[in-house]
């Protein structure tokens, strides 16, 4: 260390640090572009950081100290980190180079030598995370994956199995050893879900931990059903009979692919972890995080994720926290191995897709509600035929849609700057008198403003009557007005946010209307320029898509629309976009009948029906319609609490009368014991006494339930279905 001119006392101390990475040509070849990412760091003597600066290669970097004159300074060089550094503990298992010195009066320069062994190291020990971020909606939300931008990814490392396994209480041993000779068993109440462990177990498979593959109880109950079949748990259940309590625990540390189950599952408990380090999502949800696991720790890490994310309203929210820490963590992670991290808290907010769609002006008109185009019969499901047409393919025939229907579409980032800015959607049908009616509930998207230094939640109208122009809405340009990407609402408006244009197929219409309006529907697309003038999309440069399972196809090789004959005259003066939906809004009629033997009718008022020999047969009459046959219905039928399995039918609904019905004996419906041709009751399903016991009178429950097919994208309409119930006692005659 030398020195030069003097600097007075209360101004900031100069420290000049010149690096010169060292390489040893016999066993390292690398230049100074392979040199990993490096940092200076100045500590005070109570190890507070006063000072970093990046290092680029060999050479002086300058460094400005706010300390006093003559105090003592500690100078670390060590690998450049995400890790928030504070004090030169948390260098420490980077094991950088590091130099004392004493501030003088005096501008100071330090030379510091990094051999190769040292800085190479830091270079190997680097562990790289990449992942993503994605907003999960559930069952009943788009399949497409919308990231989380902006967010906070905070990665841990967690205690490794080896550590805490011996630390498991002879309690919680004993307890393990008990489930593992008796077998699994069901939990009740179930602990939180945890995410589904195979037999094999593969490690590590970070995806085998996605939060999207979550498990009620009952369904990890099964996994762990699963293992106990496997032979290396017949080995373990001799150890658990025949070890002691620390042998056991030896056993458990050869064997974690088969025990970590059974104790997330049994034994969610507490463990230790630390902060590794914390990375930001991007536009499209994706973050990588970096962090150095020590030049000696040969161990692969084990790492734990929180998600943060700024909500307008609330501040900074946790959005993923995942529980019980073990079951979510990523035992072994292989570092480079992409991490997909799904959030269900109902307050993480999301963009609306981070889309690379292909060059041309173009539509992908994706789906009706979350059905994609694909799955409707006449818009690209195969099997296609005139009496199908229009359904959603899930049953045999198929669906109709009802209820709100909401329209969602990708349009091409081009079509803006080709001065096509405005689209209509209309609808023709039974309730229109034959003409195409423009729709016209208001769509909007959604972003936040931070500019007033609190983020906030706004709203930006996309129609109709957008700009004064009739019936149009604007096709949405790919950021927001203050160049943020677009972001999904919440609760009524999530659908909303999604889509470009909602129907309410149902209205205000009656009954009546609703069977008269039942029937095929056309959706029509039409496309705008700037001045409200219809696009020629028939020229031959323009084309509609319609979306499938896979990516986007090339808008001039494909064109899906074209393909199945969707491209046609409709309202306007050119060619536009036009599908069929088959639309029906009607109730299912569900009914139980007066139950009867013979003339003899069950009682209006006690529901009592007589008897007078065990031969005589029971009628059980019910009506299960629906006008179109588009419904499922299930009869069944109790005695007290005993199922009574023979009876009980279900099937396609009726379109009118006549109506159905159940028969039994007597003697079939009174009996507890299976009858030689089948039986009605199940001798497994009998309470313990019954078996032998012969009853003379009788109550019974009988129920039916019809459940519509329709759907409106979505989910089926619940609504439509029907349900009965109905209860009668069987009576011996007091003539019998």
């Amino acid at each position: 260390m030398n020195s030069s001119t003097k600097r007075p006392q209360g101004k900031s101390i100069a420290l000049n640090v010149n690096t010169q990475f060292i390489e040893d040509t016999e066993s390292c070849t690398s230049k100074e572009q392979d040199i990993p990412p490096t940092k200076i760091y100045a500590f005070s003597s109570q190890g507070q950081l006063l000072a970093e600066s990046k290092v680029k290669g060999s050479g002086t970097t300058k460094l400005s100290l706010k300390a006093h004159l003559n105090d003592a300074v500690t100078v670390a060089v060590g690998p450049e980190t995400k890790e928030k550094i504070r004090s030169l503990s948390d260098l420490k298992r980077f094991r950088p180079k590091v130099s004392s010195l004493k501030l003088t009066e005096q501008v100071l320069d330090l030379d510091v030598y990094l051999p190769s062994k040292l800085w190479l190291c830091w270079f190997l020990s680097r562990c790289v995370v990449p992942g993503a971020v994605y907003r999960d909606y559930g069952i009943s939300g788009p399949s497409d994956n919308f990231p989380i931008a902006n967010a906070t990814v905070e990665v841990y490392e967690v205690d490794p199995f080896w550590l805490w396994i011996p630390k498991l209480p002879d309690n919680i041993i004993d307890k393990l050893k008990d489930i593992i000779v008796d077998g699994p068993h069901p939990i009740d109440p179930p602990i939180p879900p945890f995410p589904p462990i195979l037999p094999d177990f593969p490690e590590p498979q970070p995806s085998f931990f996605e939060p999207a593959l979550e498990l009620r109880s009952d369904e990890g109950y099964a996994k762990l059903k699963a293992l106990s079949q496997l032979p290396d748990y017949q080995n373990l259940k001799v150890m658990a009979q025949t070890q002691n309590n620390f042998e056991f625990r030896q056993t458990l540390l050869e064997i974690p692919k088969l025990v970590l189950p059974f104790i997330c599952f049994y034994f969610p408990r507490w463990v230790t972890m630390q902060k590794l380090t914390e990375a930001i999502t991007d536009e499209c949800g994706r973050f990588t995080a970096v962090f150095f696991r020590g030049c000696n720790n040969t161990d692969q890490p084990d790492l734990y994720f929180k998600v943060k994310q700024q909500v307008p309203g609330k501040g900074e929210v946790t959005i993923y926290e995942k529980k019980p820490i073990p079951c979510y963590t990523y035992w072994n992670y292989q570092c480079g191995t992409e991490v997909t991290l799904r959030s269900t808290h109902p307050d993480a907010i999301a963009s609306s897709g981070c889309k690379e769609l292909p060059e041309g002006n173009y539509v992908v008109f994706k789906t009706v509600g979350i059905t994609g185009m694909h799955r409707i019969y006449g818009c690209g499901a195969s099997g296609s035929n005139s009496t199908n047409k229009g359904l959603l393919n899930a049953n045999n025939p198929g669906s109709p849609f009802g209820s709100g229907l909401y329209f969602s579409a990708d349009f091409s980032p081009s079509l803006r700057s080709n001065g096509i800015r405005y689209y209509k959607l209309s609808v023709k049908g039974p309730s229109t008198g034959g003409d195409f009616v423009p729709m016209r509930h208001e769509m909007f998207r959604f972003y936040t403003d931070d500019s007033g230094g609190t983020p906030m939640f706004k709203s930006y109208s996309l129609g109709p009557d957008k700009d004064g122009l009739a019936d149009l809405y604007e096709i949405p340009d790919v950021d927001a007005p203050n160049n943020t990407p677009w972001q999904n609402g919440a609760g009524s408006m999530f659908y909303n946010s999604l889509s470009i244009g909602y129907w309410d197929s149902v209205g205000d219409q009656s009954d009546a209307e609703r069977l008269n309006n039942a029937g095929m529907y056309e959706i029509q697309m039409q496309l705008f320029d700037a001045s409200g003038n219809e696009v020629n999309i028939g020229s031959g440069d323009f084309y509609y898509l319609l979306a499938t399972d896979g990516s986007v196809t090339d808008p001039v090789e494909h064109n899906n629309a074209k393909d199945f004959n969707l491209v046609k005259a409709g309202s306007g003066s050119h060619l536009s976009l036009i599908f069929e939906l088959r639309i029906d809004n009607n109730q299912c009629v569900g009914q139980l009948q007066t139950p009867h033997v013979g003339g003899t009718t069950a009682g209006a008022c006690c529901g009592t029906l007589d008897y007078d020999v065990t031969g005589s047969i029971v009628n059980m009459p019910f009506v299960a319609e629906h006008p179109h046959g588009y419904a499922n219905y299930a009869f069944s039928i109790k005695r007290g609490s005993i199922p009574l399995i023979g009876l009980t039918e279900a099937g396609k609904a009726d379109l009118a009368p006549p109506n159905k019905q159940q028969l039994a004996s007597v003697a079939t419906l009174l009996s507890n014991a299976t009858t030689s041709e089948g039986g009605v009751i199940q001798p497994a399903h009998l309470p313990a006494g019954c078996a032998d016991k012969v009853c003379t009178n009788a109550a019974f429950a009988e129920h039916l339930y019809v459940n519509a097919w329709a759907t409106n994208g979505i989910s089926q309409i619940n609504a439509y279905d029907a349900h009965d119930f109905r209860a009668f006692a069987l009576m011996e005659s007091d003539d019998s």
